[in-house]
């Protein structure tokens, strides 16, 4: 049923969840044995040691944007964000006093170097990067 469709699920994340783009496709939880049929514009995600398959209405680009070379952020919290440069740079996060529940939007070239993404997140919002070595310390300014 489905023809455009990204799946994220990484080990270390609580789940998996799986964007919609076009054309219906159904998702089954394989734990419950719950189904639900999805819609374009609509994730659902499937937490692992929880039954249920939760769906929501999202921002399909935000989903294939790495695809497309760049990141997109609409809304996001700096944990989800700097999970994403983590994996994309190879780095590690620490965090110092940061807020971990402010909000940031942008795109950004995934073709960027490392520091230059992080001064132009530092520009939309109150955060400060510091870069040591393959590690990236998260502070509030």
């Amino acid at each position: 049923m489905g023809t455009h469709f990204n799946v994220n699920g990484y080990a270390e994340d609580a789940g998996i969840s799986t964007t919609l783009l076009k054309g219906a496709i159904k998702i089954e939880n394989l734990t419950s044995g719950q189904s639900r049929l999805m819609k374009p514009g609509q994730q659902a995600n499937i937490f692992k040691n929880i039954a249920r398959i939760s769906i929501a209405a999202v921002n399909p680009e935000q989903a294939v944007s790495w695809k497309k070379g760049y990141f997109l952020f609409d809304n996001q919290d700096i944990t989800n964000i700097m999970k994403i440069m983590s994996r994309w740079y190879d780095v590690d996060i620490e965090y110092r006093n940061a807020n971990k529940h402010d909000r940031y939007g942008g795109t950004f070239s995934r073709s960027s170097n490392l520091s230059e993404t992080l001064h132009n997140l530092e520009q939309v919002g109150k955060v400060h990067f510091i870069m040591q070595s393959k590690k990236i310390i998260v502070t509030d300014q």
